[in-house]
């Protein structure tokens, strides 16, 4: 499993860099949150933590998106009969980890994107992968609730035309039950097949491998359900997933977590946050950087959000994905940070929901 500890802790360059005002995470990859400079904010805009109000979201309705998965035509697969793919057990006992290879009709497998989505409908995870040869060990799903999910993926891209998927198909292949005596591509069944998650356990195998079912569930993009946050005196709000809460708020920053991991006192890390900083969006970077270990720098550019420019950061370290948003407004500068592998369901998607409120 990784860890990330070094993000909170074993980062002291970055702390010393800036003016100190000790300002304010989702999925707890052990401390995802990188000591950003801290903010000096202006009287008008630094009200004490008791009086930051968080908004109290509405409950969130949970139906049901998929009927419980079963076999309709191979008589060796009796109806509600348990897949049984292999379980690996992880550190933390309070999530489990969804891994599979990835296959695709074609030399080369292109960039995907991975949906778990539960069955019941109250979340999704989500996690983007870039170009391998097929049946490389391909992807990783970690931070995952326990549950029962289904697990399929698009190619990355607005134009979406066809995915593929965990079907019963794909869990015959992997020998996730016996196969008909004509073998699985004879008596091919398509529908998604139920992932189990348990905590403490990483289920293996849940291979990206039919592309050739008649249909897939869209992507999971609508966030109108999504509890949102609003801090009035610092001007924004945000959404995030229904399966997370706000875990921490500090006097200029915010952090949020699963519901699930800060119940069970595992919410060590931080999976997104909401930092009110001031200085050089050019500048923070460049000191952000310099402060973390060796990585790959993927996207550095200007892009605009919520009605401003903002300087996008996404980074390729050792520990993961990690993405940032740098965009100033006025004196301060609003720095939203996550873990894009972390089953945030997607950075974009939380940053779409991102706005200034006056």
């Amino acid at each position: 499993m990784r860890d990330h500890r070094w993000l909170r802790w074993g980062i002291p360059l970055i702390g010393q860099l800036f003016v100190a005002c000790q300002p304010a995470t989702v999925q707890p990859m052990e401390a995802m949150v990188t000591p950003l400079p801290s903010a000096t904010v202006p009287p008008a805009l630094a009200p004490t933590l008791a009086s930051m109000p968080t908004s109290s979201p509405a409950p969130v309705p949970t139906p049901t998106l998929f009927p419980t998965p079963v076999s309709s035509r191979s008589p060796q697969v009796p109806v509600g009969q348990a897949l049984t793919p292999p379980y690996t057990l992880i550190e933390n006992g309070a999530i489990g980890y969804i891994r599979g290879r990835l296959f695709f009709p074609s030399q080369f497998v292109p960039s995907l994107a991975v949906y778990a989505v539960a069955m019941d409908g109250s979340r999704f995870y989500r996690v983007d992968t870039q170009p391998v040869p097929p049946g490389e060990p391909g992807y990783e799903i970690p931070w995952v609730e326990p549950g029962t999910y289904v697990v399929y993926a698009y190619p990355s891209g607005d134009d979406v035309q066809f995915g593929g998927a965990y079907s019963y198909l794909a869990a015959c292949e992997a020998g996730h039950f016996p196969p008909p005596a004509e073998g699985c591509w004879e008596d091919s069944q398509h529908d998604l097949a139920p992932v189990e998650v348990m905590a403490g356990q990483a289920v293996e195998e849940v291979d990206i491998l039919d592309w050739y079912g008649p249909s897939l569930p869209p992507p999971p993009g609508d966030t109108s359900n999504w509890p949102t946050y609003t801090n009035e005196q610092l001007a924004y709000r945000i959404s995030y997933p229904p399966h997370w809460q706000v875990q921490r708020e500090r006097q200029g920053e915010t952090t949020f977590g699963p519901s699930t991991l800060v119940a069970e006192g595992a919410s060590d890390g931080v999976f997104a946050s909401v930092r009110v900083t001031n200085g050089d969006p050019q500048e923070l970077v460049d000191q952000l950087i310099a402060s973390l270990p060796p990585g790959d720098v993927l996207v550095r550019e200007w892009r605009p959000l919520a009605g401003h420019d903002g300087l996008y950061l996404a980074l390729e370290l050792p520990q993961g994905r990690f993405a940032w948003w740098f965009v100033p407004r006025y004196e301060l500068v609003y720095v939203v940070h996550a873990v894009t592998d972390s089953g945030l369901g997607s950075f974009d998607q939380v940053m779409g929901t991102f706005a200034f409120v006056e």
